[in-house]
C-alpha cells in the first residue's frame, strides 16, 4: 500500500461500506458505457420509465391549469375565489412534478461524495494524479447524461400522450388537427435536439471510459481498493 495512504488519518464517520458502494457504482457505470456504447439506445436505460410517464401526466395537468388561469384572467372571468383555487392547484401540481421527476433518475446518479477530495484518496495508489481529474470528468458527464436521459424520455412521453393516435382521433375539427400536427413537429424538433445532446455526452463518456480502462487500469485499482480496505474505515466525506 502507498505510504501516504498508510499515514493519512482515517475518520470513523465514513465507513468502508459507503466508499465501496461508491467504487462499485463507478465501476458499473464505466462498464455500462464500454459494453453498451455500440447499441442503438443512446439514453441511460436505468431511468425509471414508469415514473417518467406519471411525471408527464402531472406536467400536462400543470400546463393545462396554467393556460386556464391565463385565459380566464385575460377574459376578465377570474374572480377572487376562483383565482385562489387555481393558484393553489397550480402550486400543488408544480410541487408534485418537482418531487416526482427527479425520482426518475436521482438513484442512478453517481454519488456527489465521489468527487470530494477525500474520495480521490482511493486513486493515490498510483503516481499519475491525472486519474482523479479524469474520474471527476466521467462523474460529471455521466450525471448530466443521466438527467438528460430523463428529460429525453419525458419529451417522448409528452409527445406520445399529446400527439399519439388515440389523442388525434379525439380531435373535433380541422383547426385542432392542424394544431396537433404543429405540436407534433415541435416535439420532433425538441426530441431531435435532445438526441444530439445525449449522443455528445455518450461519445465523451465512451472516450473517458476507455482511457480509465486502458491508460489508468481503473478496474485494477478499484479491485485493489476493495482488498486493502476490507477491514478499516475510510476518509470522512465533507
Amino acid at each position: 500500500m502507498n505510504t501516504d495512504m498508510k499515514n493519512t488519518p482515517l475518520k470513523k464517520s465514513f465507513t468502508v461500506k459507503e466508499n465501496t458502494v461508491m467504487a462499485e457504482n463507478l465501476n458499473d457505470a464505466t462498464s455500462l458505457i464500454l459494453v453498451n456504447y455500440l447499441k442503438d439506445v443512446i439514453y441511460n436505460e436505468l431511468v425509471d420509465g414508469r415514473l417518467i410517464r406519471t411525471a408527464a401526466l402531472v406536467k400536462l395537468k400543470l400546463r393545462h391549469e396554467q393556460v386556464n388561469f391565463v385565459d380566464l384572467k385575460n377574459a376578465g372571468k377570474l374572480d377572487g375565489n376562483q383565482r385562489k383555487d387555481l393558484l393553489i392547484r397550480i402550486i400543488e401540481l408544480n410541487e408534485e412534478y418537482e418531487n416526482l421527476f427527479p425520482r426518475t433518475y436521482a438513484s442512478h446518479l453517481l454519488k456527489a461524495e465521489m468527487i470530494n477530495p477525500e474520495w480521490r484518496f482511493v486513486f493515490r495508489t498510483i503516481e499519475d494524479r491525472n486519474l482523479s481529474k479524469t474520474v471527476i470528468d466521467f462523474l460529471r458527464i455521466y450525471n448530466k447524461w443521466t438527467i438528460a436521459s430523463a428529460e429525453y424520455l419525458l419529451l417522448n412521453a409528452l409527445c406520445d400522450i399529446e400527439c399519439g393516435n388515440d389523442y388525434a382521433h379525439r380531435q373535433e375539427n380541422e383547426e385542432k388537427t392542424h394544431n396537433q400536427i404543429a405540436l407534433a413537429d415541435e416535439y420532433t424538433n425538441r426530441i431531435g435536439k435532445q438526441e444530439e445532446l445525449l449522443q455528445s455526452y455518450l461519445y465523451d463518456l465512451h472516450n473517458i471510459a476507455e482511457k480509465l480502462d486502458k491508460e489508468y487500469g481503473m478496474f485494477d485499482i478499484l479491485e485493489s481498493f476493495y482488498e486493502e480496505y476490507e477491514f478499516i474505515d475510510t476518509p470522512s466525506s465533507v
